[in-house]
This record gives structure tokens, C-alpha cells and sequence, in this order.
């Protein structure tokens, strides 16, 4: 079995030209376990380790940093293979990372019968460089420098390589293009030209789809590299808050044939463990990494401005003498008039999940604003939820469920109740809300929306909550 893989292996390196893009078959390999395990379909790679493939993912990013490491056997063990990486948001536009790659391979040499001569030829290859990206509100783009050096048999040639990527954000669909590994020719110190091995210039165009209400992620992309071309498809299905689960098809139209390939992916708060099974000619490959990421945005989620909410003072009062205020009790919500029929609503507080409380406040303030500029409700201040509510010793941390809703209803003196929760999961933030009627308990509406970035995570909040608004009466 052993000697029919290294044949094997020996027979994919003599189909290549003298001039060919070894190199290539190296640098432009995976780096992300999660990209493996969905066909190496790099758009449905979740970590910082899937930027190697499309510089653009470094970009609007749910986490203010990520690093990551992995590794694995390739090939049933004629290879092994080990990756880094690490993302920073500069400014939540703006990010830059590092990425390392390193493969090693050694295969024996055999005689013109195919028999073993007790001999081995070992290639090393290590590229590391790094890289910038930066989002727009619909889009993001990402460069990468690589310094290549590669080592077969003792001879170190060395290059230096570019890489480029663009991806679009359409509602919950994704595009990307990418351009790879575009650079001078692999040389070592004093050969010469015809000894020389190229650096393919690798072409990546792919497509992933977020089914958010199902929590599956379709993801597709063809890959060409040279003489290794072919294209990968696969699907990530969220079982559960901390696991994922992924399977997909590599290689499609390549000489080697289809792989099939598998992944599992464990979550705990910012801590991630990825596996990824690929079924190869050569022999199984395996690969695992950890990550972890560094909680929060580069800067707090964009607060409503203050001149929506701070009306303007004349200068004449402000430039009073102050006086001693006599207090004033809160105001009471509002109540429906026979010509006014609006409905009278709070919002409760937002559950953060793993994300900060100030972060789900701000969204939760998103969607008071909302709510009354569609002018479907009578929304109450929150000033005012929060002063009659400590008045009456009523703690609405963690309200909830309907029941929690109905008593914080009755106490507002609302018809309805929006509550619901702000959380991130692997690089995505997602807001579920629901509209409970107070007289009833039941919930009359519920929804949810997602976004990677914090411009789409606000798009999201707002087409969220004018269907809401529609469904409040």
C-alpha cells in the first residue's frame, strides 16, 4: 500500500513540466481547516486562516483579532503541512494579518522497474508574509505579500509573491474573486533561468449563500492553478451554538479526481477546534486547528446620533444662571387616544450573548429609532422604562420569556413587548427578537438577522425592525 502511494505520488510529479509550477502545488493549497471541510470552498471558511486563499475575508470581520494555528498529515503521511495565521481591526474599515504556511514532503526514489532503491528525496516549502484589507458597506478588498522559499533535496530557491482578492456582500449571499501567487519565478542563488520552476498565477471565483433562519451556509468556487485545476462545493450546517457541521466535494474536474472531504468544528465562547476529513487518491488527509477570538469590534457598534435625540438649545438658555429644578416625576407611557390607534410598545433590554452588555444595548437602541420612525407604535424612552421600573424593584436583566415580558408589559402599561437577544458566533453577529402581546402571552411575531460586518449588521437591524413595525396592531 505504502509503495503504491509513493508510485503514485512519484507519477503526479513526473506528469510536470521541467519549468512547471511546483511551487504553485504548495502555495496555493488551503491553509483553513473549515475551508477544507466544505470542498475548499475558501468563501465558506469562517476563520482568519481562510484569508490565505482570498486576502478580502481578513476584512469586516465580527472580532477585533484572530490568530490560529493548524496542522495535519497529508496523503496518508507523505506530506505534512502546518499553517498560522492572525487578523487585527486596525479600525473596523481596516485589518491587517500574517499568515504562515509550511509543507513538507518526502518520497522515495525508485528504478526503472518501480522498485525502491533505499533512497528519499525530501521538499520543503514555507511562504509567510503579510497582508491588508479593508471594508466598504457592500464590499471588501484584501492584498497579500508572500516570501516563497522552497528546499528539494538540499537546493533553496526563493521567490516573492502577490495576492488579491475582492468580495461583494449582497443581502446574505457572498461573491468573491481572487487572484493568486502572481510573482518572479522560483530560483535559487546563481541558477539558471531554465532551471527555474514558475509561480502559477492562480485564479479563484466562488459564491456562498447564509440560509440564516435554517443556520446552513452554501458555499461553491472553482480554483485554477496550472496543471491543477478543478473546483469545490460544500455546506456548514450550525447543529447547535457550539457545534458545526461540514461536507463537501474537492478537486471536481481535476486530474485527481473528485475528494470528498468532512469537518466538525467545536465553539466555546471565543475558542474554536476544527477538524477536516479529505478522501484523496494519494491517501486520507487530516488536518486540525485551534483559534481564538478576540471579542468585540475595533470600536463600539455606531450609537444613534445625538441630533436625533438632543434637540437644540437656544443659546439664551443655555447661557442662563442655573437655578435649583424642582423634581419631575416620570412621564407615563403613552396611552391610545380615539384618534390615535397606535399601539403602545417597549423594548426590554437585549440578552447579550457573547458580546458585551453596551453592544446589545446600542442595538436594542437601534431599534426604539426604528420602530419610531416607521411610525407604526408609541414607543416608550427608554429613560422612562428604566425610572418606572426602578421604582417598582423590577430587574429586567435577562427578560426573556414570555411570561418575564408579560409582567415587564403590565408594569409599562404596553400593549406589546419586543425582546430578544444580541449575540456573535464565529465571525457573525445575529439579533433575534420577538413581539409578545401583553394581554394574551403569546408571541405574535419573530424574526431574526444577521451581518458580518457592522455596516450590513446595521442594514440588518433596520430591515429587521420595519418587519416589526408591519406586524405590530
Amino acid at each position: 500500500m505504502i509503495v503504491r502511494q509513493l508510485l503514485a505520488a512519484l507519477a503526479v510529479l513526473a506528469a510536470v513540466p521541467a519549468r512547471a509550477e511546483m511551487g504553485g502545488l504548495y502555495l496555493n493549497m488551503p491553509l483553513s481547516v473549515r475551508q477544507m471541510g466544505m470542498g475548499n470552498a475558501s468563501l465558506g471558511g469562517g476563520d482568519c486562516l481562510g484569508a490565505w486563499s482570498n486576502p478580502a475575508l481578513l476584512a469586516g470581520r465580527a472580532s477585533r483579532g484572530e490568530v490560529a494555528l493548524g496542522g495535519g498529515s497529508l496523503f496518508g503521511g507523505l506530506e505534512s503541512a502546518f499553517g498560522a495565521g492572525a487578523a487585527w481591526q486596525l479600525t473596523p474599515r481596516f485589518t491587517v494579518g500574517l499568515h504562515v504556511s509550511s509543507y513538507s514532503m518526502s518520497f522515495g526514489q525508485t528504478d526503472a522497474w518501480g522498485d525502491a532503491k533505499g533512497e528519499s528525496v525530501e521538499r520543503n516549502h514555507v511562504a509567510v508574509g503579510p497582508a491588508v484589507a479593508v471594508a466598504g458597506r457592500w464590499w471588501r478588498a484584501g492584498v497579500a505579500v508572500r516570501i516563497v522559499n522552497d528546499i528539494v533535496a538540499g537546493n533553496s530557491a526563493n521567490a516573492t509573491a502577490a495576492d488579491a482578492g475582492i468580495l461583494v456582500d449582497v443581502g446574505p449571499a457572498t461573491v468573491g474573486l481572487a487572484l493568486r501567487s502572481m510573482g518572479p519565478d522560483l530560483r535559487a542563488a546563481g541558477a539558471a533561468a531554465s532551471e527555474a520552476e514558475q509561480l502559477p498565477g492562480q485564479l479563484r471565483v466562488g459564491a456562498a449563500w447564509r440560509l440564516a433562519g435554517l443556520g446552513v451556509t452554501l458555499a461553491g468556487e472553482y480554483a485554477q492553478a496550472g496543471v491543477d485545476k478543478g473546483s469545490g462545493v460544500g455546506v456548514e450546517w450550525q447543529a447547535a451554538k457550539m457545534l458545526a457541521v461540514r461536507a463537501g466535494a474537492a478537486g471536481i474536474g481535476s486530474p485527481q479526481g473528485v475528494s470528498p472531504t468532512a469537518g466538525l468544528s467545536f465553539a466555546y465562547r471565543n475558542a474554536g477546534l476544527d477538524y477536516a476529513l479529505n478522501s484523496h487518491a494519494l491517501g486520507l488527509t487530516h488536518r486540525v486547528s485551534v483559534s481564538y477570538a478576540f471579542a468585540g469590534p475595533a470600536e463600539p457598534l455606531p450609537a444613534v446620533a445625538a441630533a436625533e435625540t438632543t434637540p437644540e438649545v437656544p443659546a439664551e438658555v443655555a447661557n442662563a444662571p442655573a437655578q435649583e429644578a424642582a423634581p419631575v416625576p416620570a412621564a407615563p407611557p403613552p396611552k391610545p387616544s380615539k384618534g390615535n390607534k397606535l399601539p403602545n410598545v417597549a423594548v426590554a433590554d437585549l440578552s447579550p450573548q457573547n458580546v458585551s452588555s453596551g453592544d446589545a444595548a446600542v442595538i436594542a437602541e437601534m431599534v426604539r429609532v426604528e420602530l419610531v420612525r416607521s411610525g407604526k407604535a408609541n414607543v416608550v424612552e427608554k429613560a422612562n422604562m428604566d425610572k418606572i421600573l426602578a421604582e417598582q424593584g423590577f430587574q429586567q436583566t435577562g427578560c426573556t420569556s414570555e411570561e418575564c415580558a408579560v409582567k415587564l408589559g403590565k408594569l409599562l402599561n404596553v400593549q406589546r413587548m419586543v425582546v430578544g437577544s444580541f449575540g456573535k458566533l464565529m465571525d457573525s453577529y445575529f439579533l433575534a427578537i420577538r413581539v409578545v402581546d401583553i394581554e394574551t402571552g403569546r408571541v405574535l411575531y419573530a424574526d431574526r438577522a444577521s451581518g458580518k460586518t457592522v455596516e450590513a449588521l446595521q442594514d440588518a437591524v433596520v430591515s429587521l425592525t420595519n418587519r416589526v413595525a408591519k406586524s405590530l396592531r
